[in-house]
């Protein structure tokens, strides 16, 4: 179970981004969403277990390793932002 809340803090980080950014197509949207469960996957899984000391993989919900992968979305988002800037994606 999770693997879903990362999954669903991931994406509506995303899906925020996109509105925040004004994404008008498609292609803006489902980066940023991307984007947004990758970061939330990878901070919940690395990060947490490293900075609280539990594991979302492993059922343990704490609001602290919900807010990893909160941050972990939110950077990723904008480092994918930063790369579509420069022309890079």
């Amino acid at each position: 179970m999770g693997y879903a809340f990362m999954i669903i803090v991931g994406a509506a980080a995303g899906w925020l981004a996109a509105i925040m950014q004004r994404a008008v197509n498609s292609r803006s949207l489902l980066i940023n969403v991307g984007a947004g469960v990758t970061g939330a996957v990878v901070a919940g899984l690395l990060l947490g277990p490293m900075l609280v000391g539990g594991s979302l993989s492993g059922g343990h919900y704490t609001p602290n390793e919900l807010l990893i992968s909160l941050g972990g979305s939110i950077l990723s988002v904008g480092a994918v932002s930063m790369l579509r800037d420069m022309q890079i994606l």
